[in-house]
Formats: structure tokens, sequence, C-alpha cells
């Protein structure tokens, strides 16, 4: 049977709702912003809600999940994630990019001391 933690607190900030809710011992803000849809989870939270998570993302609002109380994972969107994808691509240096930022000469460059190998014939 589940046990559902009942709310300690409950307001509003800046027009958001909020509640601070213990867990582990520790007190914790959760907010439901814009349509009840949190946008920090702790883990087990996350799986128990996992389908308002994902909708939270789909919505457009990454979801973090935390494990421990740290940033763990982030939950995005299909089209969101493709697009920051693109935008690493079009950020990359091309090849060409890359050979034209060789230095160009104008230095000396000294060789390392080769010793040839003895050869057994």
């Amino acid at each position: 049977m589940k046990r559902k933690l009942p709310p300690l607190l409950r307001g509003t900030i800046c027009g958001n709702a909020f509640y601070l809710v213990c867990y582990d011992n520790k007190f914790k803000l959760a907010s439901w912003l814009a349509g009840g849809a949190m946008s920090e989870w702790a883990l087990q939270d996350a799986k128990n809600r996992f389908s308002a998570v994902v909708n939270a993302a789909l919505a457009g609002k990454p979801q973090t999940v935390t494990r421990r109380g740290t940033p763990a994972v982030v939950v995005v969107a299909v089209e969101d994630y493709k697009r920051l994808c693109q935008a690493e691509k079009d950020r990359a240096p091309t090849f060409v990019d890359h050979l034209l930022a060789f230095p160009q000469g104008g230095e000396e460059f000294e060789r390392m001391p080769l010793e040839a190998r003895p050869l057994d014939i």
C-alpha cells in the first residue's frame, strides 16, 4: 500500500503554487508551475508519476530528475532534443575550417632526433 505524504505547507509565490514537502527527513520546496507540472522531480516521484513527467516535457517544459538531491537527468521532448543536436552540429567547425586554422609557416619547428633501428640481415 502506497502512502502519500501530505503537503506540510501550501501557498503561492509570484502566482505559482508551491508545497513544502518532507522527503527523507529533509524539507524541499516542490513547485507546480503552469498547469500542474513540476520542473524538478525526485527520482522516486518521477518513477511514480512518469506520465506526468513526459506530458510536461512534451508541453515544452524540460523536467529535471534528481538523485539524492543532485540533478541526474533532464527529460525533454524529441523535437527539442533534435533542435539542440542540430544547433550543436551547426556550431561545430568543418574540416576545411580546421585545416585553415593550422599555423601558416614563418616559424621553425625543431625535429626530434631519431636513431635508426638495427637491422638483422
